[in-house]
């Protein structure tokens, strides 16, 4: 084995194809908060709502450990080094920006995705950069007490959250979980569990230099169409497993569209004729992937 190609149907709404040079690295876990772990509250099971009068809630607790881990906008994390070991953008970074200065549009991710403003109210590359090189503390869903049709009153006994961070260059994997939990101790929040779901993976990063990466971006053009080419996606995938621990490169490209991964209407174009390819091109284009990698490592080896 010599290189690993992640098939990605990378044209947006609009039929422009886009290569992702990497991808940032991922940890995923979730917080707990009982009455029975923090001494306070229902212990064993929720009771009628009344009682808050004079009964400690779980729930507004958790809501507090949530808050200290962020600015109120929760777009500033301010667990201690969580930023410590990040890294600025390298010269080829910058010089990818400058290029996508001329071809990023912002509009195109707002539609699909029915966004209407970036943090900040950032526009273009400066909205850009925080996607591609910034790490994030992000929670996935909440969930405690009723949340069913109509009405009961409650005092829930336990709650949970599922959270990720993601990770850039030069962040690692095992830094995450214990500096979530010294914040929360610090804080005082000693009784929120931290339940580690998937232990994870490290960002993972390739050169547009590489061989590989031209083999790719030639793979596109032959279809008559130029990539746009983004230094890293916001977006997780295990390939740091096969470049630690098998020491291979990889590509992740080719043409077709699909969008809103993760959200209920996610979605692929099957057909043909549109502004974007379809499935037929889809698969013609990761043929001409591998083809022009199969060559790529062929003159290497010349």
């Amino acid at each position: 084995v010599d290189v690993l190609f992640f098939p990605w149907p990378g044209e947006d709404i609009d039929g422009k194809p886009i290569i992702y040079l990497g991808v940032k690295g991922i940890v995923y876990f979730e917080l707990e908060l009982s009455g029975k772990d923090w001494g306070r509250g229902p212990t064993e099971f929720g009771i009628h709502g009344s009682n808050k009068a004079w009964v400690d809630s779980p729930v507004w607790r958790f809501i507090q450990a949530l808050a200290s881990m962020t600015s109120e906008d929760g777009n500033q994390v301010l667990i201690d080094g969580f930023y410590d070991k990040v890294e600025v953008p390298t010269e080829e970074d910058l010089e990818l920006l400058e290029r996508l200065k001329e071809t990023f549009n912002e509009e195109t991710f707002k539609e699909v995705n029915k966004v209407e403003r970036f943090i900040g109210d950032k526009k273009g590359v400066e909205a850009l950069k925080p996607y591609l090189f910034s790490p994030t503390l992000n929670i996935n869903g909440i969930w405690g007490g009723y949340i069913g049709p109509g009405t009961k009153t409650l005092l829930p006994h336990k709650v949970t959250a599922k959270v990720d961070v993601r990770l850039v260059p030069n962040m690692r994997i095992e830094d995450v979980i214990p500096m979530i939990r010294k914040h929360l101790d610090k804080h005082g929040f000693k009784e929120v569990k931290i339940r580690l779901l998937e232990r994870g993976y490290n960002w993972a990063r390739m050169s547009y230099k590489h061989p590989y990466s031209q083999a790719l971006i030639k793979s596109i053009r032959e279809f008559g169409k130029e990539p746009e080419i983004w230094p890293t996606i916001a977006g997780s995938a295990p390939f740091s497993v096969f470049v630690e621990k098998l020491g291979l490169p990889f590509v992740c490209g080719g043409l077709g569209h699909g969008a809103r991964a993760h959200a209920p209407n996610e979605y692929l174009v099957i057909g043909e004729g549109g502004p974007t390819g379809g499935l037929a091109t889809m698969e013609k284009s990761f043929i001409a992937i591998l083809d022009n990698i199969s060559r790529a490592k062929l003159v290497g080896q010349g």
